[in-house]
């Protein structure tokens, strides 16, 4: 077996070493997959229920596994919250305005219906 050079890094679960540059990494690492999960459920057309069992049992242990790993301070968590509430702020908004866009259009369409039937 060979031993790692001093530019290799041992890596436990995928997880980085914590020194101060390859945490930050890390730690961006570990958001980004989380908010890549996060979306890929919100964008899913399960019913709420559903929704919040998949993003516990998918996207929320992504930051369970490194907690052990990972040295987060209270900072790097409050972000972490307002992260995953403002993705699903943005994505609940993105799609009320979605509904609404459509039934405008629809509404527009009987209107211009309407009037050709009268003409």
């Amino acid at each position: 077996m060979e031993s790692l050079s001093n530019e290799e890094n041992y890596k436990y679960l995928d997880f980085l070493p914590l020194n101060s540059i390859l945490a930050q990494k890390m730690e961006e690492k570990i958001v980004s997959a989380f908010e890549k999960g996060l979306i890929m459920i919100l964008k899913t057309k399960f019913n709420s229920e559903h929704k919040c069992k998949a993003i516990n049992t998918w996207a929320t242990p992504v930051y369970l596994h490194c907690f052990g790993v990972e040295n987060w301070s209270c900072t790097g968590l409050s972000q972490a919250n307002r992260t995953i509430r403002a993705t699903v702020m943005w994505m609940v908004l993105l799609f009320l305005f979605h509904i609404k866009q459509q039934s405008i259009y629809a509404e527009l369409i009987h209107r211009e219906s309407c009037q050709s039937m009268l003409v």
